[in-house]
Formats: structure tokens, C-alpha cells, sequence
């Protein structure tokens, strides 16, 4: 279910110019918001998110799942700029175990990230057992050699230079 309530709906258009998929219509600025192809919708909820008066409903985004935010406590550009060039890779790990708040946190925010066409086909196993993390980093490290010599064959093969690293760049990249 897909609809605009006429008269909460202050036409701002906010809906249309968002829409990927451009159900939502308006003939002229300031004009009625229409619907078309609604099953064309991809049900990302940018739509119900950006309207200012709470005026599209869509079945998929009830009231109770869509979260106002507060754009002033948003980084600016800039900040966010300066945080991924900031960022690191972590390989130096500890025996201590994270704690469970900061795992629901972790798993929270790679839930909320994009899929293709908001799908959103993901899962993920959380794993706090030493013994079962060890036995899995040993089997993942297996995978990446016998990957990176998969790779560092078939370049050779194809007449290209190679090294160990690049080849697991490559499989990263993938």
C-alpha cells in the first residue's frame, strides 16, 4: 500500500524528487502529488522518510519503523571526509571478549547497510566462541591462499606479473 494523504500534504514535492523509481508525480511545482506504477516501487522508504508532514504511507514503512533524525547532530562533510581518511584496518587482536552491547551496535549498523534495490537477502552469524573463531580463521585463511594461488595461477597463465598480495587485493576487490 502506497498513498498521499491530500490533506496533510503540503505539496513541497520532496517525495518526487526522491522516488528512484519516479512513482510519485507533480505536474508543476506546488501541484497535487500523484501516483503511478506503484509496483515498480523498490520500497527503500526514502519517500516516507523525507516528507515533512508524515503525509505518505506506505505499508511497508509504518509510523512505528520510521526514525525522525535530527540533521544538526548529522557530521558534516567534511567530518566525514576526515573519518574515512582516519580509518584503518585492525589486525592486532586481543584475547578480550567484546562486549555484547557493542556486538548488537556492530550488527545493527551493517543491518541498515544499502543492498541492491533494498533487498536487503543479508544474514549474519555472530560467532563468541575462542575455539569456533580459531577453527574459522583457520579455515578462512586457508581459503584466501588457495584463492590467491587460484589468482597468481590463472595471471601467470594469462602472461601477467604476480605476487601474493596483489592476488589477495584482487579477491578483497571481488
Amino acid at each position: 500500500m502506497l498513498s498521499v494523504r491530500a490533506e496533510s500534504c503540503i505539496r513541497c514535492g520532496k517525495c518526487v524528487r526522491v522516488c528512484p523509481s519516479k512513482i510519485f508525480t507533480q505536474p508543476a511545482s506546488g501541484g497535487e502529488i500523484g501516483l503511478q506504477g506503484i509496483g515498480s516501487c523498490i520500497v527503500c522508504g526514502h519517500c516516507v522518510a523525507v516528507c515533512p508532514t508524515g503525509s505518505v504511507e506506505h505499508g511497508d514503512f509504518p509510523p512505528q519503523k520510521v526514525h525522525p533524525v535530527d540533521r544538526e547532530l548529522l557530521p558534516s562533510p567534511e567530518q566525514v571526509m576526515l573519518l574515512c581518511k582516519a580509518r584503518r584496518s585492525n589486525r592486532a587482536f586481543t584475547a578480550k571478549p567484546v562486549p555484547e552491547e557493542t556486538l548488537d551496535r556492530i550488527l545493527e549498523a551493517a543491518h541498515r547497510a544499502p543492498t541492491a534495490s533494498n533487498l536487503q537477502r543479508v544474514a549474519f552469524t555472530l560467532v563468541t566462541d575462542p575455539e569456533k573463531t580459531a577453527r574459522d580463521q583457520r579455515v578462512y585463511c586457508r581459503r584466501i591462499r588457495f584463492d590467491s594461488q587460484k589468482t597468481r595461477k590463472s595471471a601467470a597463465e594469462a602472461g601477467a606479473e604476480t605476487d601474493c598480495a596483489a592476488a589477495i587485493r584482487l579477491r578483497a576487490a571481488f
